[in-house]
């Protein structure tokens, strides 16, 4: 449970602080300056360790987080740039598993893009998204914009182990076509495949080929989505379309269909794809309103399809009321209910964001959810969360979080962040 919650609030703080950042290895768009950017978050984290067996032997641990992001465009070499980021960790009180300080880097690349744009290429440590696929790897990405509204790209390299390590035969490589006129959207056609050492060998782990889409021509609708049909074992792998229309300035209506196998992304050679060969059909909508003045409200439904028969839904409402639209005081509601085949629960929500002065927000988040079906004795979980942050200075902010959790693997777990942010962008000549 500690693994699993250290790594959950890395992964969420690594988000967070990665989001004032361009992404990574893009160039500043023509007509702008150099710059020069960065970010470091620091996190002190406070928790109990509980073991579900004996919830009388909670234990109390502390890491410490630092997560680090640097980066400039065109400095040096007009279309040069250069991105990195990574993390540290040091678990100063009573280390259970794992070593007491470790660390690695996330994404390092540098980039080289030509003046107008017709050839852009990427080396290093990166995470690429092509027709729906996303891969992690140690290598070079390359894409060519000849004209006539036409994409190539292609990648290669090695999908790395923590703290860069190798292996000859853990190999990824892609590439894509694809056709973009602005006005109308865009058509392309990719093959991902990785491979990976069993007994000496290097097998297919991973193999897909996609195919994205897009549709723009009207300014009132908007259209994407992808399909990954899969080349080891056969059959569609995911599938995703959304269709966002607002017909009025104040509403927007979006609906959406998805295939999902469950195992599709986990590599053929992991012991964990044997777990599940079936997939879902989700289909389902979401609306928005908007006034003028102080109020808006959410609601969505979604009905999911099994491959066994089995059928499931969800079905939610989320009201908010906006008291200073300058520093976003508002309070909120949300219910839910979600039908599985094994259980249900509804969920009851309520949240508030208040500014008592320039510079500073209160968050107070409480989370309900009662079973249909008892949980290993349990019929509900809580989930409260208390957050209080302050831009101390300029682009720096200090921000402390304690959340209470009761659900069915603990009685009680009590965690505590401590969070300090600077993040800056800055013009240089």
């Amino acid at each position: 449970m500690a693994k699993v919650l250290t790594r959950s609030l890395l992964l969420a703080a690594a988000v967070a602080a990665a989001a004032p950042a361009p992404a990574a290895g893009q160039a500043t768009p023509a007509g702008e300056k150099k710059r020069v950017y960065g970010s470091s978050t620091t996190m002190f984290l406070e928790y109990q360790v509980v073991d579900p067996d004996d919830p009388t032997s909670a234990r109390y641990q502390m890491p410490i987080f630092e997560y680090l992001t640097l980066g400039s465009d065109d400095v040096g070499v007009r279309g040069f740039s250069v991105h990195l980021s990574g993390f540290g960790v040091g678990n100063i009180r009573n280390p259970i598993e794992g070593d007491r300080f470790s660390g690695d880097v996330l994404v390092g690349t540098v980039a080289y893009r030509t003046p107008k744009g017709m050839f852009f290429g990427r080396l290093g440590r990166q995470v690429l998204y092509e027709s729906g696929t996303t891969t992690l790897m140690d290598g070079a990405y390359l894409r060519l914009e000849p004209g006539a509204h036409v994409e190539l790209s292609a990648y290669g390299g090695f999908v790395p182990y923590p703290r860069f390590g190798y292996d000859a035969m853990r190999v990824v490589y892609g590439g894509r076509v694809g056709y973009n006129p602005f006005d109308w959207g865009r058509i392309g056609l990719s093959f991902t495949e990785e491979r990976d050492d069993v007994e000496g060998e290097a097998e297919r782990a991973l193999s897909h080929l996609g195919v994205d889409y897009a549709l723009r021509r009207w300014r009132w609708i908007d259209l994407s989505g992808f399909l990954l049909a899969d080349m080891v074992d056969g059959g569609i792998a995911e599938s995703r379309t959304v269709v966002t229309t607002t017909p009025h300035r104040l509403v927007k209506l979006s609906v959406d269909y998805g295939l999902f196998d469950p195992s599709a992304r986990i590599p053929k050679t992991s012991i964990f794809s044997v777990f599940t060969d079936t997939f879902y059909h989700a289909i389902g909508g979401d609306v928005a309103l908007r006034t003028d003045g102080w109020l808006a409200a959410s609601a969505y439904g979604r009905c999911f399809l099994y491959g066994e028969g089995d059928d499931g839904y969800q079905v939610g409402i989320r009201p908010s009321v906006t008291f200073r639209r300058a520093t976003r005081d508002q309070v909120g509601i949300e219910a839910s209910r979600l039908k599985a085949p094994t259980n249900a629960y509804w969920q009851a929500r309520a949240y508030g964001i208040w500014s008592p002065f320039r510079g500073a927000d209160v968050t107070l988040d409480v989370d309900n959810y009662f079973y249909d079906s008892d949980v290993k004795g349990f019929d509900r979980s809580h989930i409260v969360r208390l957050t209080a942050g302050y831009e101390v200075f300029r682009n720096a902010r200090v921000q402390g979080d304690v959340a209470v959790t009761v659900n069915p693997d603990f009685e009680q777990m009590v965690s505590g962040l401590v969070k300090f942010t600077y993040a800056f962008s800055e013009y240089v000549k």
